[in-house]
């Protein structure tokens, strides 16, 4: 019996139905605390799942994709995976996979980081090819998960593994403390308030800094706007060319935002909500601003998708602070004022 078939993880507790993206933040839900026995428990399940989805990778077992978020973005050593984001674009990546005879001969997990929202992964695999009963090469692997909470469950929004090395089996792993390991620490925390692939906040990002903003956006009132942005057609083009092009499609209209928002929304906060779904948080923009900023975007995706621009378009919402409303609350206005808009733009056409 290999070593792997010794050690065969059990499976996880599944993640809820539904939650194979990060779920929408309710109105009037507020962040719930953590405690260190939370975060120790969250950890160890973290762990947990980062066995179970490298036996299911070298397995190939569809359980890998149950506890990865649609948009996971990957880094990986084999060639035409260096930068990998979405379920879909990995599946494809690793189509053409080479067969080799690996077996693991070793595996070490460390749990490097929990707050209970957020867990970190690291550790290494050990493999030895294995043509017929000669053992031919040790080959080890390094590798870091990073996993949010979703309802209780962790699941993967980002993995990196290295190049493997040619190794002896009585290597040393090298792990770092000290300062080193806190600022690794912190640079994690902060890769979990953006999206990896835009480099946008991200809507842990809102959570992370609710009262600040919420308090920036009401002490603007009257002034001050919430909008809610999502693409028409990303599905078709996701569909026609690609999730590749899906992908660059996303990136290109987080850079018209930008552009449009430093000529016309000073000092806004721009996030993607997920999907194709963004927010723009203008504490210091009036109502009479939305035509230009939005006109101003629409040119600015045009210019970098130039071959689509009559595919393309996006329906928008906006709220405006009255120094009641939380931004939650604002938030759901915009996002249904943004549907409302989308079913009028579907009816005129």
């Amino acid at each position: 019996m290999s070593y792997k078939e010794k050690l065969k993880p059990k499976v996880p507790a599944a993640p809820p139905k539904g939650a194979a993206a990060v779920p929408e933040y309710k109105q009037g839900v507020q962040p719930q605390r953590v405690t260190d026995a939370d975060a120790r428990i969250f950890g160890e399940k973290a762990v947990e799942v980062a066995r179970y989805c490298f036996h299911c990778d070298a397995e190939h077992e569809s359980g890998l994709w149950n506890f990865m978020l649609p948009d996971v973005s990957f880094i990986g050593p084999l060639p035409g995976m260096d930068e990998v984001f979405g379920i879909e674009a990995y599946k494809k990546a690793i189509a053409d996979d080479l067969e080799f005879w690996f077996d693991y001969y070793d595996e070490k997990y460390f749990l490097l980081f929990s707050d209970g929202q957020h867990a970190v992964v690291t550790g290494h695999l050990i493999l030895k090819t294995r043509p017929g009963e000669q053992i031919f090469l040790f080959v080890k692997q390094r590798f870091t998960f990073f996993f949010i909470n979703v309802d209780g469950v962790p699941m993967v929004y980002h993995v990196h593994i290295s190049d493997p090395d040619n190794i002896s089996t009585d290597e040393a792993f090298p792990f770092r403390v000290g300062s080193e390991l806190r600022e690794l620490i912190e640079k994690i925390k902060q890769s979990a308030l953006s999206d990896a692939m835009t480099k946008l906040h991200n809507r842990n990002f809102l959570e992370e800094n609710y009262d600040a903003l919420n308090a920036q956006i009401n002490a603007a009132a009257p002034a001050g706007l919430v909008l809610y942005f999502d693409l028409n057609g990303f599905k078709q083009v996701n569909d026609s060319y690609g999730h590749a092009a899906g992908d660059s499609l996303i990136r290109s209209f987080a850079a018209a935002l930008r552009a449009a928002a430093a000529n016309f929304l000073p000092h806004s906060e721009i996030l993607r909500a997920g999907g194709d779904e963004f927010i723009v948080i203008a504490p210091q923009a009036v109502r009479r601003d939305i035509r230009p900023f939005t006109h101003e975007v629409k040119a600015q995706l045009c210019e970098r998708v130039y071959n689509l621009k009559n595919k393309i378009s996006f329906a928008i919402g906006w709220a405006r602070p009255d120094g009641q409303k939380s931004i939650k609350e604002l938030i759901a206005m915009a996002d249904q004022r943004m549907y409302r808009c989308k079913r009028r733009q579907k009816a005129e056409r």
